[in-house]
């Protein structure tokens, strides 16, 4: 979170935007951070609300905010799991050449019109998937 706050102060140094370069690393590293303090923030109001209800199990006698505390419990608890693993993913270590683009070629080799036939197959293949990603 620090590193996000030092990237925000940064930009908003009217300097950074006469140099293009150092905009576009801040705007990047800024990019690859958010989804990660999203993820944090919303672990730790979830901890925060189980915290709430289980204060509320243990002060309220009313029958409907027992029941809805339980289930706040229980419900957070389920959320708690998931974000530990989405946190587990997004805190592993960046691979250098993700930011990289890719040329892939794709030959038909030997085999005649049958291999040109599963060329173009693998070709079309790869062109749509790198356009729905």
């Amino acid at each position: 979170m620090a590193d996000l706050a030092r990237i925000d102060t940064e930009l908003a140094d009217p300097a950074v935007y006469g140099d293009p370069a150092k905009l576009k690393e801040l705007m990047q590293k800024k990019k690859s951070l958010e989804p990660t303090l999203v993820l944090y923030r919303d672990y730790k109001l979830t901890h925060e609300n189980i915290a709430e209800a289980k204060n509320i199990l243990a002060t309220e006698s009313d029958a409907d905010m027992l029941e809805m505390a339980k289930e706040e419990i229980a419900s957070g608890e389920k959320k708690i799991e998931e974000l530990e693993e989405k946190l587990k993913v997004a805190l592993l270590p960046k691979d250098p050449n993700d930011d990289r683009n890719v040329m892939v070629e794709v030959r038909a080799g030997t085999g005649g019109e049958e291999a040109a036939l599963f060329a173009g197959e693998l070709s079309m293949a790869n062109r749509r998937f790198a356009e729905e990603e």
